[in-house]
């Protein structure tokens, strides 16, 4: 993303230097920022205003990588304009006298626009309700041991834990109140042991550990079925070693509770933790015949679902608020709200698809790619940004929209052109991560970079095209 800074600035500093050859190089550097400070520093302002949408998603590490991007994107672009300047002063003038301001994928992407403008429209509709199948399938349920290649150390450890020491995740039950009637009621008793079978049996469970494990035990040694009044005399007799190891954990006369541990197998593939979650409650209280005020169901497996179950929230109100910032700030560019809506349609495609395309994969939204969708539009409205202040600037001279639209891909298309695969090029490079989510983030980004480049250049020209906006 710095990188596309410098990219418009050469650009367009070579543009001006073929059409003024005889202009002194202060003066080339002088109108080039002069032209480039305006569109350059909105479209940082969108770039941080995606990565500061992502502040509100109530996620710590998601809001810290909305903070380290928005500082970092901020500097770039002030050490991109300073580095120009000295370099450029430095260097001897350049004769640009047969700079090529014209790319055949631009002038391509130009005709198609002027000839099939209309099949591009009703293609796009399709793909929309396309993508709209897709996002209504989007999950948030995913596995651990997943984020990691089953070549690394770390998911063939997690496999072995999980398959040959009673799996990896902790599910804890905790019964208030209950410690101290366990040992004469026998129908409690009797309750607890259905609860620990019927955990013990469920195919997303490993280990099941409660003080119904030491109750198996003393009826084993016993040959039978033990009362309370034998409890009570093996309980007093127990040594505080053995206390504090097989009964502490699981029955606290302190506190009054009563806990069953399980270990949850993340190797399962139909592993899905709300429906886990819900389906131990119901079960618990309508089979068994607990209310819900008398227990509660908690540990590292609840909290990991709830973070995930909170992402839907996080993607709805992050797009929302990059959605607001940015029509206010192309409001601010453009002072057309007719301008505005127009460049924000085309910047709405990338998400669309690349949620779409998640959903239809079955891949589920995890702290990586709930972050695509605002950074896509962020970065995907630079180009529109740019398009649009160049488009206005040509239009002036003819008033010619056709004209205007041929002229514009073939200047400012070119540095839109090189900034999107440089960017794209960027984030391809995390595909060569052993983590799965950096892998998806890269890929799918990439994809949305290069969306959001077709789509500036054919639907966003099109548009303007059909509508004829007030330049």
């Amino acid at each position: 993303m710095t990188l596309s800074v410098t990219i418009h600035l050469v650009v367009r500093y070579r543009e001006l230097a073929q059409l003024s050859p005889k202009s002194d190089k202060r003066k080339l550097i002088k109108n080039t920022l002069e032209q480039m400070l305006k569109p350059c520093l909105f479209t940082t302002l969108t770039t941080i205003a995606a990565f500061g949408s992502l502040l509100i998603s109530g996620i710590k590490p998601v809001i810290d990588f909305g903070w380290m991007m928005s500082i970092g994107v901020s500097i770039a672009l002030v050490l991109s304009f300073i580095a120009f300047t000295i370099i450029m002063a430095w260097l001897p003038k350049s004769q640009v006298n047969s700079f090529k301001t014209e790319l055949n994928v631009t002038g391509i992407l130009a005709k198609f626009v002027e000839k099939f403008g209309n099949h591009l429209l009703a293609g796009l509709v399709l793909l929309v309700g396309l993508s709209a199948v897709g996002i209504s399938q989007l999950s948030v349920e995913n596995r651990f041991i997943d984020y990691f290649k089953k070549s690394t150390e770390i998911n063939q450890g997690l496999t072995l834990i999980d398959k040959q020491l009673g799996g990896t995740i902790p599910l804890e039950i905790i019964f208030d109140d209950l410690a101290q009637d366990y040992w004469f009621d026998e129908g409690l008793r009797a309750d607890i042991h259905k609860i620990h079978t019927y955990l013990d049996g469920l195919d997303e469970t490993g280990k099941v550990l409660s003080i119904d494990t030491l109750m198996q035990i003393l009826e084993q040694a016993n040959g039978g079925k033990i009362n309370g009044f034998f409890l009570n005399i093996a309980k007093s007799k127990m040594p505080a070693a053995a206390k504090k190891h097989i009964l502490t954990p699981y029955l606290s006369e302190d506190s009054g509770q009563l806990r069953i541990v399980v270990r949850i197998r993340e190797t399962n593939t139909e592993l899905k933790r709300a429906d886990l979650i819900e389906k131990i409650q119901k079960h618990i209280q309508q089979e068994i015949g607990f209310r819900a005020e008398n227990f509660h169901i908690t540990g590292v497996l609840v909290l990991y679902n709830n973070m995930l179950q909170s992402l839907f929230s996080s993607q709805i109100k992050t797009i929302s608020v990059v959605f607001l910032m940015i029509f206010i700030m192309f409001l601010l560019v453009f002072k057309s709200i007719s301008l505005s809506i127009l460049a924000l349609i085309p910047n709405t495609l990338p998400s669309l698809f690349i949620l779409g395309i998640m959903g239809l994969l079955k891949i589920p939204l995890d702290l990586m790619t709930i972050t695509i969708s605002a950074i896509a539009i962020g970065i995907g409205v630079d180009n529109a940004i740019h398009y649009i202040h160049r488009f206005k600037a040509e239009f002036h001279k003819d008033g010619d929209y056709l004209a205007t639209m041929y002229r514009s891909h073939n200047s400012i298309g070119l540095a839109m052109f090189y900034t999107s695969i440089t960017v794209t090029l960027g984030f391809l490079i995390l595909a060569l991560s052993n983590f799965i989510p950096s892998i998806y983030f890269g890929i799918f980004t990439a994809i949305a970079m290069l969306s959001a480049l077709l789509a500036n250049l054919t639907l966003l020209p099109k548009l303007i095209l059909m509508l004829k906006p007030k330049i």
